[in-house]
């Protein structure tokens, strides 16, 4: 018994504790970031947004971050910045800055230049060894050149990538994997399913791709060999989806990520973001569990396991970005864990983590004997012990403390309606056996 609470204790201790795991930016954003882009040319953190004031000074829709201050590009963007990146020695961004049309600008050291009228909207850049810059989106042509939702630019010139034409395609992101073009989005054209890849002639599949009218791909990037695919796809939309709002892709099948992401209640767990940092693959979005460990709004992924911070963050995670060695992130909360951190975040160098979930205690395969279900639960809990037998069963809180200790034979019922949200321990006992699993009571 000892051994078990010092298990459970040494597992939660980090989230049973309410220290802060995220700084403030100078005071934060007025409102909303959108993005971020790490400039490693000039050490500059680019913020990009909605907002009209970052720290104490006015810019609009997009800001510069040294790490200690503030800083304005002119006067700002009208809208706000959607998308950010270096190109040939110069920063770009788009948005609908001018008026009702979007734009492809340039940041001239002074001022902002435009580089492009587009026909639609950028949903992302990709800088390509600083020789092509391919934009992505939905849109027709840019700049009068007839293109349909993906093109390249030169530095000059506009051109269109040959091949299968992507007619009314959302591409939203784009990645070089094993030095191939993958794009993800909301498209269904000549079978390509949310997500594509370039073989130089033409677009290709991906697999069997993504399933659903909600399916949509949002963030791509390559983690230890593999290609990680995010989104607000879902197994319970669609069974035949490799996973839940998150999947990966080893170059010839997809495959699970922990059982991914979910929301409140099995809803929506969408990610919005990802991002690698000390070699842990970051996941931003709306989710409240990764891989059934609690985890609001942000997880992290080592490859083996999800990872939560215990932090309670009032509103969406959108981006991410490593600056400077450092982990931000952005989007619309005001605040993480009880304090005021506007839109924007920096994680503290003495942060607290993690709460890795219960692994490694199961003694044996709960569900070769005892099955407990709903899981999560919000009122009554059902414990079914397998061939009639005799169980001796306790529910632990994460602190280790005795809430129930009770004997049953094949079913019981325990009403947990009254019983705080968080992680719970069912301990059952039959015979010499003993078997754990975590239980999560969510109201």
């Amino acid at each position: 018994m000892r051994v078990l609470l010092g298990l459970i204790f040494t597992i939660f201790f980090s989230q049973s504790l309410h220290g802060q795991n995220w700084d403030s930016l100078g005071g934060g954003l007025e409102w909303s970031a959108r993005a971020l882009y790490a400039d490693s040319v000039n050490d500059y953190l680019y913020v990009g947004g909605t907002f009209t004031q970052a720290g104490n000074i006015n810019t609009e829709g997009i800001a510069r971050w040294d790490g200690t201050t503030w800083d304005s590009l002119g006067s700002g963007l009208n809208q706000g910045a959607r998308v950010i990146t270096r190109f040939k020695d110069t920063v770009y961004t788009t948005g609908n800055f001018w008026g009702t049309n979007w734009y492809i600008a340039k940041w001239n050291g002074a001022q902002w230049d435009s580089v492009a009228q587009v026909d639609g909207s950028i949903g992302g850049f990709l800088n390509y060894q600083d020789s092509i810059l391919y934009v992505c989106g939905e849109f027709d042509s840019i700049d009068g050149v007839p293109i349909n939702s993906i093109g390249k630019w030169d530095g000059t010139n506009w051109s269109v990538l040959n091949g299968t034409t992507l007619w009314n395609a959302q591409i939203h992101v784009m990645v070089i994997y094993y030095g191939e073009l993958y794009i993800g989005g909301n498209f269904y054209n000549n079978g390509l399913n949310k997500i594509a890849k370039w073989n130089g002639v033409n677009w290709e599949p991906v697999g069997s791709g993504f399933i659903g009218g909600l399916a949509a791909i949002g963030s791509m990037v390559v983690y230890k060999d593999e290609l990680y695919v995010a989104g607000s796809f879902s197994k319970t939309e669609n069974e035949a989806n490799p996973g839940n709002y998150i999947a990966r892709w080893d170059g010839v099948q997809w495959k699970d990520v922990g059982g991914g992401v979910m929301g409140l209640g099995g809803g929506n767990g969408q990610i919005h973001a990802l991002e690698i940092y000390k070699d842990e693959l970051y996941a931003g979005g709306v989710f409240s569990f990764a891989g059934g460990v609690p985890a609001k709004y942000i997880a992290k992924w080592d490859g083996e396991k999800w990872c939560s911070f215990g932090d309670q963050i009032n509103n969406r995670i959108l981006t991410m970005e490593v600056f400077d060695d450092d982990f931000y992130i952005g989007g619309g909360f005001t605040w993480i864990s009880g304090d005021t951190i506007k839109y924007i975040a920096q994680l503290s160098e003495e942060h607290q983590t993690d709460s890795c979930g219960v692994v490694g205690i199961q003694d044996k395969t709960l569900e070769s004997a005892v099955n407990i279900y709903p899981n999560p639960v919000s009122d009554v809990l059902t414990l079914n012990a397998r061939d009639n037998k005799v169980v001796n069963y306790t529910i632990y809180d994460i602190t280790g403390r005795q809430l129930l200790c009770e004997t049953f034979v094949n079913t019981q019922e325990v009403d947990v309606s009254a019983w705080p949200s968080g992680v719970y321990i069912v301990q059952s006992k039959i015979k010499e056996d003993v078997y754990h699993e975590k239980l999560i009571i969510q109201h």
